[in-house]
Parts: structure tokens; C-alpha cells; sequence
């Protein structure tokens, strides 16, 4: 995984950008004091959404938008069952 953003004495701060070893942008999103804040946004291998999540001033999750986790799911059960037979 390749990250791109700024550190602030030794701590994550501003804007951070997360990519796939396949170049693919993973995840993107702020941080303040080294804590995540405000909306990040994730997304699939492939390019797609996944979800979005929104942090509070403290770092925790306040909510959490899956956009695509019904196909996340239908795939995990496919490989599932394929190994299975």
C-alpha cells in the first residue's frame, strides 16, 4: 500500500490519500492530531465505492455509508461456495 500525506511532529495531519499496490485509490480522507475526522471515503480494488464514514472531532465513527457491500457479499459467497464444491 502506498500512503500520501503530511505528518505534523511525527503525527498525521491534513489530507491523506491511500492506493492500492495496483495504483487504485483505496481510501482518502483528514486527519487532525493524528486522528481520522470528517468523511473518508473507501473503494474496492476495482475502482468502485465501498463506503464512506464520517468522524467525529475525536476520531470515532459517527456514521457509515456501505455503498456496495451487496456485491462485496454476493462475490465473498460465490468464492464460498466454489470452494466448497
Amino acid at each position: 500500500m502506498k500512503a500520501v500525506g503530511k505528518y505534523l511532529n511525527r503525527i498525521e495531519e491534513g489530507r491523506w490519500e491511500y492506493f492500492y499496490m495496483n495504483g487504485v485509490k483505496q481510501s482518502k480522507g483528514m486527519y487532525l492530531n493524528g486522528k481520522p475526522i470528517g468523511e473518508w471515503t473507501n473503494w474496492l480494488p476495482d475502482g468502485r465505492i465501498l463506503n464512506k464514514i464520517n468522524y467525529d472531532k475525536n476520531g470515532l465513527k459517527n456514521k457509515a455509508y456501505s455503498l456496495n457491500i451487496h456485491i462485496v457479499q454476493v462475490k465473498l459467497m460465490k468464492c464460498i461456495l466454489s470452494m466448497i464444491h
